[in-house]
């Protein structure tokens, strides 16, 4: 009976493959757990599926993982539910299967797989809890700690010490190596902002001490990130205004809102402390602003101007389609004076704009974050960050929440900028927009692809440009219909059309990689190359426009001439796809004329 019911796992009816699922949770036999395995990465687009798939394991979520990981470029298809399945085993604290579990995802290739697995097991636990791994599995996990990228020895380090897996000599020894690589210049940069990072997980007063020791050696990337480690929690405050005093870092090394932070300490000791250390934030002086006025009167250079607010905007601005909105949108400051915008520049905290201001959080754990207030629920609020990161805040865990009166925008940029870069990037913010990112460090883009058979995830490890990629696992993620997209396409474009299509890809162990284009909702058909290109083998039964015959196995950037291709049209989907392997898209945009 067995052999007949998995024969069905790739039934076409959604219904028969959800009862499948719940049949197969009855057998303890080493091929139902085989079946499940192959119904979740056939069909893992069902989330009712995958729920009916955890339901019926019963004590077999180890032997489940197992299954899944044998095939890890398959497994990278499902990773919301292997998540799901290392919380299941870190719940069940059964020392073998645990054990095994740690052992198979420490010998992974694939980071980003090991980073869900990590994550998996660390939610389910809230305070230190000794289970009895063996010591190959601890062993394996102390490696990943040592050898992982930055991600997963940060998360493997969390459950190494959740898990109480370091004796105090294997600990004193890693935390001096990691303090020896901070001061390392001879260390890759990333190497050494990493070791800062993973000191900070310790929240240590000592640890916090040492690093700021280290502070006038550092270079000005890892004096940042120290900076943000020891502000993180409201008990190593203390620590920061004492290197202050010793001349360890100096006062101007503070942003305005850590100077803020400490100006309004809740301890009237340390605030007095801080007071005679830091000076108030101050507006403009009249000479600098008159530099930067008399640049508004001289010619502009709209290409220097993008470059302008790609480097020193983008994190926190939306303009012309790009960037993050966490900030006001620049796109609407073409409407006021230019002399009020230069004044919002030098002196951003001067006047900040209603919903703008900068909110502090004190957990109840010791932590502080903060942010814009952006969201708030009966149970949680939201803090937006530069880079368009969110931190989700239960009010459970707030033990206090005040405004500053900051802004989260640098004050140095009359440092940082030249008064041509100020005129240039506010000329370039008044044109009319002249091209639409589509995709470019924008982690929302993957909720708008909500059909496929594939998977679409946003990954930093690997990008053309900017913060992040798009990682699509064959065949496509895509959607015919995307909200507000309706991009005309002409060989004259006026206001809001375009013509052309740049992107960069990528497609490392595949064969090929492929972009389909929606006109009015529709799908070209299968049997003309219409609003189709790929690059390398077309594994697919449609046919495309050819970019070129070569797998792009690093990054390349593509720019076609939509209406020549294709003629009129309007786009309104797109599909991404990916052919005999995972492939990259970055900066995926449309341009009215190639100059831009």
């Amino acid at each position: 009976m067995l052999s007949t019911v998995v024969k069905m796992v790739d039934d076409k009816s959604a219904i028969v493959r959800l009862q499948l699922a719940l049949t197969l949770g009855e057998s303890t036999d080493a091929r139902a757990t085989t079946a499940l395995a192959q119904l979740t990465t056939r069909h893992g687009d069902d989330e009712w599926l995958s729920d009916a798939v955890l339901s019926s394991l019963g004590g077999r979520a180890g032997g489940m993982l197992a299954a899944l990981l044998e095939k890890p470029s398959e497994a990278a298809q499902v990773r919301g539910l292997i998540g799901r399945l290392c919380t299941t085993i870190a719940t069940r604290r059964n020392p073998k299967e645990f054990s095994d579990a740690l052992i198979r995802i420490a010998g992974l290739k694939d980071s980003s797989l090991q980073r869900v697995c990590l994550a998996g097991f660390r939610a389910r636990f809230k305070t230190v809890t000794v289970v009895s791994l063996s010591k190959t599995a601890s062993d394996a996990l102390k490696n990943l700690v040592a050898t992982g990228d930055e991600d997963v020895r940060t998360a493997a380090l969390g459950l190494v010490r959740m898990l109480k897996l370091e004796s105090a000599t294997e600990r004193k020894v890693r935390v001096d190596t990691a303090i020896s690589q901070v001061g390392n210049v001879k260390l890759p940069i990333d190497q050494r902002m990493a070791a800062v990072r993973g000191l900070a997980a310790e929240n240590e007063m000592t640890i916090a001490v040492r690093l700021l020791d280290s502070f006038p050696t550092a270079t000005p990337a890892v004096r940042r990130v120290i900076l943000e480690a020891a502000f993180a929690r409201y008990d190593h405050l203390p620590a920061v205004v004492s290197a202050i005093e010793k001349k360890l870092v100096a006062a101007s090394a503070l942003n305005a809102v850590q100077r803020a932070t400490l100006l309004q300490h809740p301890d009237a000791i340390l605030r007095k402390r801080a007071a005679g250390l830091l000076r108030s934030s101050v507006s403009v002086d009249i000479k600098t602003l008159e530099r930067f006025m008399a640049a508004l009167k001289k010619p502009r250079n709209v290409v220097n101007g993008e470059k302008v607010y790609r480097a020193h905007c983008a994190t926190c601005h939306h303009a012309h389609g790009g960037g993050f909105a966490v900030g006001p949108d620049l796109a609407a400051e073409f409407r006021r004076a230019e002399e009020t915008i230069v004044r919002d520049i030098l002196a951003p905290s001067e006047v900040i704009e209603p919903g703008h201001e900068t909110w502090v959080v004190e957990t109840t754990d010791g932590r502080t974050l903060s942010g814009l207030l952006t969201t708030e629920s009966a149970s949680s609020l939201v803090l937006s960050l530069p880079g368009g990161q969110q931190l989700d805040v239960l009010r459970k865990d707030i033990k206090s929440l005040k405004p500053l009166p900051v802004s989260l925008m640098p004050e140095a940029l009359a440092q940082v900028l030249k008064p041509r870069d100020v005129a240039d990037v506010i000329a370039w913010l008044r044109r009319p927009p002249s091209r639409r990112v589509l995709f470019d460090d924008d982690a929302a883009f993957v909720k708008l692809l909500v059909d496929g058979k594939g998977t679409a995830h946003i990954v930093t490890t690997d990008k053309y440009n900017g913060t992040t990629a798009l990682r699509i696992t064959p065949p496509q993620k895509h959607s015919a219909r995307i909200k507000g997209w309706a991009f005309r396409i002409r060989e004259n474009p006026g206001a809001g059309e375009y013509r052309y299509l740049r992107l960069a890809w990528k497609a490392t162990g595949a064969q090929g990689v492929m972009i389909e284009l929606a006109d009015n909702g529709r799908w070209p058909s299968s049997d003309k190359p219409t609003r189709r290109y790929y690059s390398g083998k077309n594994t697919t039964a449609w046919k495309a426009t050819q970019v070129s015959a070569r797998v792009p196995a690093e990054w390349t950037v593509i720019t076609r001439d939509l209406w020549k291709d294709f003629g009129n049209f309007t786009l309104t989907g797109i599909a991404p796809t990916a052919m005999g392997g995972p492939v990259l898209f970055d900066q995926i945009e449309l341009l009215r004329v190639l100059e831009d």
